[in-house]
């Protein structure tokens, strides 16, 4: 799969309201085989992925209660290992 279809599958993903965590456990496998070779394209890839799925295509900064909500499971997640 395309970076390019994964984007799209993205703002598909924002439109309908799914969270991240949702989005990347249907299509993570899919970003791992878009950019197997290079960390770094693969980190930019899941980046603008999340920006997608998070914010949608127009603000660069959003910050909103998806950002927030994530980094709250991320932290509860990390402070329970």
């Amino acid at each position: 799969m395309t970076p390019r279809t994964l984007e799209r599958r993205a703002l598909k993903a924002h439109s309908a309201g799914q969270t991240w965590d949702e989005f990347w456990g249907r299509n993570g496998d899919h970003v791992r085989a878009a950019e197997p070779y290079d960390v770094d394209r693969f980190h930019k890839l899941e980046r603008r992925l999340h920006h997608l799925v998070t914010c949608g295509d127009g603000d660069l900064w959003c910050r909103g209660t998806p950002w927030l909500e994530h980094d709250k499971q991320h932290k509860e997640m990390t402070e329970a290992t």
